[in-house]
């Protein structure tokens, strides 16, 4: 995997934070369902390739 340089980035900053926020939702609904979490990593895979290809 490519590492992504993204402390200069206001963008990906503010994704990343919606990013945490979403995950910290996501591992209170964790407890509760499994799937929840296959979800999660789905989201996040997604959103690594769409940064990567913001990139170039």
């Amino acid at each position: 995997m490519d590492v992504i340089d993204e402390r200069n980035d206001p963008t990906l900053n503010k994704i990343n934070t919606l990013k945490n926020q979403v995950k910290d939702e996501v591992m209170k609904l964790t407890l509760t369902s499994p799937k929840v979490l296959e979800v999660s990593q789905k989201i996040d895979k997604f959103i690594y390739q769409v940064m990567k290809d913001q990139r170039g």
